[in-house]
């Protein structure tokens, strides 16, 4: 088993934590280039750079993070900011708060930064 699969299935059973990350992980990868590998304890994707990242948040939500967010548009109002400069991300509670036609959009764009920076 690929060690973030293994990540994944080794969370707790509480929630929808669990389904959510594996959701999102398989939606990542179905795009042609991308890997997955577990840093900072937690998955990352990457294809060039770092492109986003799932993080299991302890209320039971996922942080669907983007690593240049900062660079990407947010025509839905959904990111969600803190006090990062650079990171954006997208905050998933249950499988019916996910919105695939949106998470796309920010894929594709994240892909597109991503494209566009020098290895």
């Amino acid at each position: 088993m690929h060690p973030v699969e293994a990540f994944i299935w080794n969370l707790d059973d509480k929630n929808e934590q669990k389904e959510i990350m594996y959701y999102l992980h398989e939606l990542i990868l179905s795009h042609p280039g991308t890997t997955a590998k577990i840093r900072y304890r937690i998955p990352f994707y990457y294809r060039k750079t770092w492109v986003c990242y799932l993080n299991p948040l302890k209320d039971g939500r996922v942080d669907f993070a983007f690593i240049h967010g900062n660079e990407m548009g947010d025509p839905f109002n959904l990111f969600f900011v803190g006090d990062r400069k650079q990171i954006r991300s997208v905050r998933i509670g249950t499988l019916g708060e996910i919105e695939e036609e949106k998470l796309l959009y920010f894929l594709q764009e994240a892909f597109l930064i991503d494209d566009l920076k020098k290895k």
